[in-house]
């Protein structure tokens, strides 16, 4: 099976990214040509929460027709003095028939933006503020 990650933190270890309990902020995922089209605790149809619960994410990619199942298991990364913030890692392993070898690259879409929220418009930290 093959697994993909990705994470989301912020761009200096003195920026803590907020929590999406307290100011949301979300993006969109995107497989081939489907993106992610029915949670909106991210905002619009389809966003998620930065740091979201598995159980979100495994639900987004199991509902794209080229997907069929996943397992998604996430980490919470701290920050490094002088680097990066802290911040989640997630990690997807592909399980479903359709997705068996290689397959292409999860894509992070519509970061704070497109109907996505942004916590940087309500005098909190995301967008802006999110290592490369």
């Amino acid at each position: 099976y093959e697994v993909q990650s990705f994470s989301i933190r912020s761009n200096a270890d003195s920026v803590t990214l907020s929590p999406s309990a307290s100011i949301s902020s979300g993006y969109r995922m995107r497989f081939k040509s489907e993106t992610t089209a029915v949670t909106t605790g991210g905002g619009g149809k389809g966003c998620l929460r930065w740091d979201g619960s598995v159980a979100e994410i495994k639900a987004e990619l199991e509902a794209m027709a080229g997907i069929g199942s996943v397992t998604v298991t996430k980490e919470e990364m701290s920050s490094i003095v002088g680097g990066v913030g802290a911040g989640v890692k997630y990690y997807i392993t592909f399980t479903g028939l359709n997705v068996r070898g290689n397959v292409p690259p999860l894509q992070i879409v519509d970061v704070g933006k497109n109907g996505c929220l942004d916590a940087h418009n309500s005098g909190g930290f995301f967008g802006q503020d999110l290592a490369p």
